[in-house]
């Protein structure tokens, strides 16, 4: 008996459950002249993800800036007369010139986001003559179009404050020379700047 007594409060609540879903879903009508009908209610949700993002150059493929012979020639080689890239290989939307196109997103809603810079061993002979040589990062001159300062290679990061909003979504152009401050050994190099944004 005890059994029995549990059980039907319990296939009574879900009898009232299920009785009160077909009403709040439930046709309306109504019958006479000019009438309307109550209100049948459609439910919205859209779940957004939290998302932080960093892009530099096209998404397509990977970005590379090179100086060639045409631009740094055995005329201006070491005059410390700053030079733009002979070109860039995916500068991203809307980049001339010495430009690649950046942008910082995030709707973290943290304090703000950091935007560093680093690199390993400055710029390695790749080819030619140059052998063990190397040219240091801060030959790259770096510079920018926009609300988000290129960070100091291997130094500070840039930060990039929250609005009231809660949202960032920085675009622009970071702009990189050759400062061609030094006369290295004839040859190549190739060297990587790898950029990270950290939310704190």
């Amino acid at each position: 008996m005890s059994f029995k007594r549990v059980l039907i409060p319990a296939f009574a609540a879900a009898a009232a459950l299920v009785s009160q879903m077909a009403a709040a879903t439930a046709p309306q009508s109504c019958n006479t002249p000019s009438c309307t009908t109550a209100g049948v209610p459609v439910t919205f949700q859209v779940q957004i993800p939290g998302v932080m993002r960093l892009e530099v150059g096209a998404t397509a493929g990977a970005t590379t800036v090179t100086w060639d012979n045409t631009v740094i020639t055995a005329a201006n080689v070491g005059d410390s007369t700053a030079v733009n890239p002979s070109g860039i290989a995916n500068a991203g939307t809307g980049a001339t010139g010495n430009q690649v196109y950046y942008r910082v997103l995030s709707n973290l809603g943290g304090t703000n986001v950091q935007v560093n810079a680093a690199n390993v061993g400055g710029l390695a002979c790749s080819a030619g003559g140059c052998g063990a040589d190397s040219i240091a990062i801060t030959q790259i001159a770096t510079g920018n179009t926009g609300t988000v300062a290129h960070p100091t290679v291997n130094g500070g990061a840039t930060l990039v404050p929250y609005p009231g909003t809660g949202i960032i979504n920085e675009t622009g152009f970071w702009t990189y020379q050759y400062s061609n401050a030094t006369l290295p050994l004839s040859g190549t190099y190739t060297g990587t700047i790898t950029y990270t944004v950290t939310d704190n």
